[in-house]
């Protein structure tokens, strides 16, 4: 089934997880957000920034942003922008 960024990413940050043994309030204290945050990110309902992302990466020990990232993701979802 093909999934988008963001349940992919989820998917990886909560594998991650569980494989360094870390509650995500763990996670959540190590990047300076809610554990709830942290849940709607691994549900893939949180989109995530950039900065976010490497913060990620970080706290769960990845040497590269590339680690967290899907990159056999082939539907991205679109970004919506005013232009007001």
């Amino acid at each position: 089934m093909d999934k988008g960024l963001y349940p992919a990413l989820g998917e990886r940050v909560a594998r991650l997880r569980r494989d360094l043994k870390i509650t995500q309030e763990a996670l959540a204290g190590r990047v300076g957000m809610s554990r709830a945050t942290v849940a709607s990110i691994e549900a893939g309902r949180q989109r995530v920034t950039l900065d976010q992302a490497y913060q990620i990466a970080s706290a769960l020990e990845l040497d590269s942003l590339a680690e967290l990232v899907p990159l056999d993701v082939t539907r991205f979802e679109p970004i919506h922008a005013s232009m007001g």
